[in-house]
């Protein structure tokens, strides 16, 4: 459901909306990865991601970016290097996209 809408208010009841803050511990914001894969292959482990960040006063999506990437590992390591680097992206443009409008 978080492919086809970019409010949270429209994918869930306003109950459940209601119980999203006390349940992170009053949180403005929350990051949800929409999509997130991996595979390996000849030595090499893909992996894809889309990540949207949304205001958990309104509902609305303030932002969702995704990232294509590749590690030369396979197995558990490529796997770790590519989940660490795929995060490091959402995190960068959590700074760039939301800390950094805040200013």
């Amino acid at each position: 459901d978080l492919k086809a809408d970019p409010n949270l208010k429209n994918l869930i009841s306003d109950e459940d909306f209601q119980l999203l803050q006390p349940n992170f511990n009053r949180a403005d914001l929350l990051l949800v990865p929409v999509v997130f894969g991996m595979s390996s292959s000849l030595g090499h482990t893909f992996g894809s991601s889309k990540f949207r960040l949304y205001d958990l006063n309104s509902g609305q999506l303030i932002y969702e970016n995704g990232m294509d990437l590749n590690v030369d590992r396979t197995g558990e390591l490529g796997e770790k290097y590519l989940t660490a680097g795929l995060i490091g992206f959402a995190l960068h443009d959590f700074k760039e996209y939301y800390l950094n409008q805040k200013k």
